[in-house]
C-alpha cells in the first residue's frame, strides 16, 4: 500500500508481469485516452491573436469543440479513473480508521487527523507522485481491459468512437462553413474568384438568391454575401469545401494539400457511412471510399483512427484559418 513518506510499491509487482506502456497500448484498441490536445490545436491558438475577432471567435469554437469531443469520446477511461480512485481512497481511510483503533488501545496519543482527512491528503500525495500516477494507471487499464472482454460494452465502446469521428468532422465542416460565411461578409469582391471557376460558379448563383431572402435583409446586403451565398451551398462535403477554398485561395498549396489528404476524404465517407447507414458497408460506400471492407460488415473504427483524424482535421483548419486571415501557410510541424 502506498504510505506516507515512502514511495509507491503497491502494484510494482503487476507491472513487472505486464508492462504499464503495454496496457496502454491495449486499452487503446478499444478506448480513448482523453489526454491534453493542447499541443495538437497550438498552431491554431497562436493563430487567434491575429485573426480578426469573427475569424478568432471560429477558431475558438473549433479548439473548444475538440477538446470537448476528446472529453466524451475518453468517459469510460474517466470512469474507470474515477473508479481506481475512489478504491485507493477507501483503502487509505481503512487503514487511517484501523491505525486509530490501534492507538487508542496502546494508549497512546490520539491521531492529528481524521481519518477521511488523511485518506484524503494521502491519497493526493500519491497523485503527486509520477510512481503513484503509475499504479492509478495501472488499475485503470487494468479495469479497461478487463471490461473490454464483455462484447456489449466493446461495442458500445466502439460506437462512441464512431460517434466521436462524427464530430470530428462535424467540427471541421462548421468551421469550414463559418470561415466562408466571415470572408465573403468582409471581402464580397472575393466573388470573383469563385466566379472564375465554372464548377464553384454552379455552386454559389446569387441568380437564384430570391428577392424573399434579400428582404429578410431589409434590402442592404453590406456584409450579408456570405449569408446569402452559404444557403446555395451549406458546404456540408468534402469535395464542395476543397474546391471553394481551393478556388478562394488558389495559390495556396498548403491549403491544397491539407485538404487533398486521402484520410480527410475516408473521414468524410465514414462520416456519412455511420449517420446514414448506421456504420453499415454498402458498395456507395466501398465505391466512393476506396475501403476495403465485406458488404454487410459494420464499420469499426479504432482510437488510433481518431488520432489521425484529429490531426488531419486539426490541420486542415489551421490552414483554412490562416489563408483566410492572409497569413502565409505552413506546412505541419513548421
Amino acid at each position: 500500500m502506498y504510505q506516507q513518506g515512502r514511495s509507491v510499491k503497491d502494484g510494482s509487482s503487476m507491472m513487472e508481469q505486464k508492462n504499464l506502456e503495454q496496457l496502454a497500448h491495449e486499452v487503446h484498441k478499444f478506448f480513448t485516452i482523453p489526454g491534453s490536445k493542447d499541443s495538437l490545436l497550438a498552431p491554431i491558438v497562436a493563430l487567434i491573436p491575429q485573426a480578426p475577432s469573427g475569424i478568432a471567435q471560429i477558431a475558438e469554437a473549433f479548439c473548444s469543440n475538440v477538446r470537448s469531443l476528446v472529453s466524451t469520446a475518453g468517459l469510460p477511461y474517466i470512469f474507470a479513473l474515477a473508479a481506481a480512485r475512489g478504491r485507493r481512497y477507501q483503502l487509505f481511510h481503512c487503514a487511517a480508521e484501523l491505525e486509530a483503533v490501534i492507538v487508542k488501545n496502546d494508549g497512546a496519543t490520539k491521531p492529528d487527523e481524521h481519518p477521511s482527512f488523511d485518506a484524503r491528503r494521502r491519497l493526493q500525495e500519491m497523485e503527486a507522485s509520477h510512481e503513484g500516477r503509475d499504479v492509478l494507471n495501472h488499475e485503470v487499464c487494468e479495469f479497461l481491459i478487463d471490461f473490454a472482454k464483455d462484447k456489449d460494452i466493446s461495442d458500445a465502446a466502439a460506437q462512441l468512437v464512431s460517434q466521436a469521428a462524427v464530430l470530428t468532422w462535424s467540427a471541421f465542416e462548421v468551421l469550414s462553413r463559418d470561415i466562408f460565411i466571415a470572408h465573403l461578409n468582409s471581402m464580397p469582391k472575393a466573388y470573383t474568384k469563385l466566379l472564375a471557376d465554372s464548377d464553384v460558379r454552379k455552386r454559389f448563383d446569387l441568380s437564384r438568391v430570391s428577392i424573399e431572402r434579400v428582404a429578410e435583409f431589409n434590402f442592404d446586403l453590406t456584409g450579408k454575401l456570405g449569408d446569402l451565398l452559404i444557403d446555395q451551398n451549406d458546404l456540408a462535403d468534402l469535395g464542395g469545401i476543397k474546391a471553394t477554398f481551393v478556388a478562394l485561395f488558389p495559390s495556396d498549396s498548403v491549403l491544397r494539400q491539407a485538404l487533398n489528404e486521402r484520410d480527410l476524404w475516408l473521414l468524410f465517407q465514414r462520416r456519412n457511412l455511420i449517420v446514414h447507414r448506421r456504420g453499415i458497408v454498402d458498395q456507395r460506400y466501398l465505391d466512393a471510399s476506396g475501403d476495403e471492407q465485406s458488404i454487410g460488415s459494420r464499420l469499426t473504427l479504432r482510437p488510433t483512427e481518431l488520432d489521425t483524424y484529429l490531426k488531419l482535421v486539426t490541420n486542415a483548419a489551421r490552414a483554412e484559418i490562416s489563408a483566410a486571415i492572409g497569413l502565409p501557410t505552413k506546412a505541419p510541424g513548421n
